[in-house]
């Protein structure tokens, strides 16, 4: 029978754990056992009793493994032990951004739980399957990072399970995940407009980073009776985000960036908000006859305003001209746009006196 050969290098280590392992195991002398005698089944046994955060578990993809300590170890698929689901890496080396194995021994399930029986947990657990889309019960058996075990679990899941989970799920797949409507865009940037530019008003952050933050605030108390992605998509958003203010919060967010500007003729008009400090609306320059002040938003109370970007429309809806200040307009460079108004829109009014007009709707026939 072969003897143990003389360790070298990094095996001197280990031989040497290895040793005072076995005395611990009772195994005897091990410089006296034959290489061969010892019952290959100790090995990782012994490993585990040594390396403790190295104790691994295949991730289903040949020679990928996951180890006790979260970190990932990769064997060559065509080594032997690829084949086992538990390994106990004794050695390890850093190569191209990856940490291969370069010895490691197969350990059964059952020795892993009677070496660390004080660290094995078993829990019940939300778990999201993305094939179908839905949250199922999971009994989990873990030691650290590893999921040793998994099974589907008859237990009935709490709110909080459930909300907990969704909140992971954001947290690790990002906001996109949600189904956003653009009524829940335009909010949040009409939100984060007034933060930009009326910080007086005191509303909390609504940038991404602070939405992941306080998960738990605006989002987690509305899903905790959701178990399936259909269903999350469903959610009103809006409401949600809307829940982290109170009520005079929500007063200042809706008379100080409001959704729509109605026009003198009683048209409402859309106003998108964005990063720059003037939001835009847009309408038919006819329905602005009669007026000279540029409307204004942000101001409540006696706060200063900031005027709306006016984007002028021809009868068509098509742009004709962008201005901020109506009264210079209407003095100004209207009288060019007149003119060419005129040849292309004959049926419909086109006063020399904007200013003092009436706004209208409609074609000179029906005013």
């Amino acid at each position: 029978m072969a003897q143990w050969r003389k360790p070298y290098g990094v095996l001197t280590n280990i031989v040497k754990q290895v040793k005072n392992l076995a005395k611990k195991a009772q195994l005897g002398n091990i410089d006296s056992i034959a290489a061969n005698a010892l019952p290959t089944e100790c090995i990782g046994l012994l490993l585990a009793h040594a390396y403790p955060e190295r104790v691994a578990k295949s991730r289903g993809i040949s020679g990928d493994y996951v180890c006790a300590n979260g970190k990932g170890v990769s064997l060559e698929d065509q080594d032997t032990l690829a084949a086992h689901n538990f390994l106990v890496v004794a050695d390890l080396i850093q190569s191209r951004g990856v940490l291969r194995i370069r010895l490691a021994a197969s350990i059964a399930l059952a020795q892993i739980e009677q070496v660390f029986e004080d660290k094995v947990i078993k829990q019940n657990v939300a778990v999201f399957d993305e094939t179908n889309g839905k949250i199922i019960a999971r009994s989990q058996t873990k030691l650290d990072a590893l999921i040793l075990q998994e099974t589907v679990s008859k237990n009935t899941l709490t709110t909080e399970n459930i909300a907990q989970l969704w909140c992971d799920l954001i947290l690790r797949k990002g906001l996109s995940f949600l189904n956003w409507q653009s009524k829940d865009l335009a909010l949040k940037m009409r939100w984060q407009w007034l933060n930009d530019f009326f910080p007086q008003y005191d509303l909390p952050e609504i940038n991404d980073k602070a939405l992941l933050v306080n998960l738990t605030h605006w989002f987690s108390p509305f899903v905790g009776e959701i178990k399936s992605k259909a269903k999350l998509a469903k959610l009103d958003l809006s409401a949600m985000l809307l829940s982290q203010l109170n009520y005079q919060q929500q007063e200042a967010l809706k008379q100080a960036a409001p959704v729509v500007f109605i026009g003198p003729t009683g048209r409402h008009c859309a106003i998108t908000y964005s990063k720059e400090k003037s939001p835009k609306v847009s309408l038919p320059m006819q329905e602005l006859y009669g007026s000279t002040q540029t409307p204004c938003v942000g101001g409540i109370n006696i706060q200063q305003g900031i005027p709306l970007l006016l984007e002028l429309l021809s009868p068509a809806k098509r742009p004709i001209q962008v201005t901020q200040d109506l009264t210079k307009f209407w003095a100004g460079s209207y009288k060019a746009v007149q003119k060419e108004m005129k040849s292309k829109y004959p049926k419909h009014f086109w006063p020399d006196d904007p200013a003092n007009a009436k706004a209208t709707n409609k074609v000179k026939k029906h005013m």
